[in-house]
């Protein structure tokens, strides 16, 4: 039969626990007993690793095997954003069209004119802030429009079309079209929001092309020339689509945190099965495909006597999201196509540096049509699985008390108590507790078998031939049973199991 455990790393761990605690042993305490001393033989504490790694397996008839997983995350191990990989800053422009009011318009001056004069002007504004280099088709932003047209003391209208923005999301060229009446002594100013498209398949520039119109029967009385002014405020860019010559960025780093030593205390009772690595990499917004490099994952051991490097022997490729949703792409070290069992083996002690290269738009990938949103991420999460496999169904683990001092103190009669806290979810027992003198030899022993339960005290009544034997003690060691009972419970990394062992005493009265 297989049991199975999953122990979560730098998020929560996770056990089974197997059936087989043992039964609750009723102490009914002496009520003439009446204790004025205490004696603190030990006050421990065991963590879920102790219990699991240095404890020791017991072996069961029908060959019983305890199946652990350990599982470990590190989100956002490795973070690229897209202003990482790009350098695209969208211009604020001010563009001031104008056009004469003079004879060679044919403007009879103190007259009204008898027909509507029109003007027109088609200027091209270069994009300057566009990288050399970067080829861009398309780009979506948005931005504060804002223009002013002069009172003149006559009527006209402006229109001025940007003919390559176009309204978000259609082929309809982005206008402004005001009538600056003659009465009108302030003029027109005005500020608005817009989120537009920008076409730039013809190069890293903008057509404006502004039409002015004077009403018919508009007097006017001098030459004048009038300039019309329109500036973009605010200019935020959105989306590029396109070219972007993106270097190779290389990968250095000291931030991924595996947190695996204790896979250095699981030798005793645990052998390493299947191992896994995994590299999630959520993108959202970068549409470049990217290869990584000669990526090399570096450890050693906790003596610092030992380094390996985890390197995969197959190519990691990952696709492009053109879409500003989040994609998931996985790469997997295994066994087969990696080094990862001898990486595991060491085991890995500390912080793991890693180095290597990621390259975008690898060769013979087209690039033309590559897509990055302006708040486009792409972030690298760090997941280990290690399936291990114990022989047995329960463990038994020994709590070293060190320290007794009973000089000086002389009783009559005594107990033993033992106050466990914990908030790990494993069916624990206190078998018995042993007394050794400094040789070694044991003096005595007291059995329990009794369940650990956080904040209950247990006791049990000592005898005065007993209690003499103790009193000789040096060291003791307490057996603490962990059986399993349930199939899966959680169980934080950091979680702990703490003894208070005490010897409570009523003094010899002469």
């Amino acid at each position: 039969m297989k049991r199975y455990i999953f122990i979560m790393g730098c998020i929560g761990l996770f056990m089974g626990i197997l059936n087989g605690c043992s039964p609750v042993t009723e102490n009914i305490p002496d009520p003439d007993f009446k204790p004025d001393a205490l004696i603190s033989l030990g006050d421990n504490t065991i963590s879920v690793w102790d219990l699991i790694g240095k404890g020791e397996p017991q072996s069961s008839e029908g060959g019983e095997e305890i199946h652990i997983t350990l599982q470990y995350l590190q989100e956002n191990a490795l973070t690229i954003p897209a202003v990482a990989l790009y350098n695209i800053s969208a211009d604020t422009l001010l563009h001031a069209p104008y056009f004469q009011v003079d004879a060679t318009s044919g403007i009879e001056f103190g007259v009204p004119l008898e027909k509507e004069v029109k003007f027109r002007h088609l200027d091209t504004i270069w994009l300057t802030t566009i990288p050399q280099g970067v080829n861009i088709k398309h780009m979506e932003d948005v931005a504060d429009l804002e223009y002013v047209f002069p009172y003149t003391g006559f009527e006209y209208r402006v229109e001025i079309t940007l003919k390559n923005i176009f309204v978000r999301g259609t082929r309809e060229a982005l206008k402004i079209s005001e009538v600056v009446n003659k009465d009108n002594q302030k003029g027109i100013r005005r500020k608005v929001t817009k989120e537009f498209d920008i076409d730039l398949s013809k190069g890293n520039l903008l057509e404006v092309e502004t039409r002015v119109v004077i009403a018919a029967k508009a007097v006017l009385f001098e030459p004048q020339t009038i300039y019309l002014f329109i500036k973009s405020l605010n200019m935020k860019l959105e989306k590029a689509v396109g070219y972007f010559p993106i270097p190779p960025l290389q990968l250095d780093s000291n931030n991924l945190k595996m947190n695996l030593d204790v896979l250095a205390n699981l030798s005793n009772a645990f052998d390493i099965a299947s191992p896994r690595y995994y590299l999630i990499v959520r993108n959202k917004g970068l549409g470049l495909p990217a290869e990584v490099d000669d990526l090399r994952l570096h450890a050693t051991n906790v003596a610092g006597t030992r380094s390996v490097e985890l390197r995969s022997y197959e190519e990691m490729a990952f696709e492009a999201n053109t879409e500003n949703v989040l994609r998931v792409d996985t790469f997997v070290f295994t066994p087969d196509n990696s080094n990862l069992v001898e990486f595991l083996s060491l085991p890995p002690h500390g912080n793991i540096d890693y180095n290597g290269t990621i390259r975008f738009n690898p060769n013979g990938r087209p690039a033309e049509d590559n897509v990055i949103y302006a708040d486009g991420l792409s972030q690298v999460d760090s997941y280990i699985e290690v399936p291990m496999v114990m022989k047995g169904n329960a463990l038994l683990y020994r709590d070293t008390l060190e320290g007794f001092d009973f000089s000086g103190k002389e009783f009559s009669a005594a107990q033993l108590t033992v106050t466990p806290t914990t908030d790990i979810p494993f069916t624990m027992s206190l078998y018995r507790l042993e007394f050794y003198d400094g040789a070694g030899n044991m003096l005595e022993k007291v059995d329990w078998n009794e369940s650990l339960i956080s904040g209950r005290t247990i006791s049990r009544t000592i005898t005065p031939e007993m209690l003499e034997k103790i009193t000789g003690a040096t060291y003791g060691i307490g057996i603490v049973g962990v059986s399993l009972s349930v199939d899966v419970l959680g169980i934080r990394q950091d979680a702990v199991l703490k003894l208070n062992y005490s010897l409570l005493g009523e003094t010899k009265h002469n």
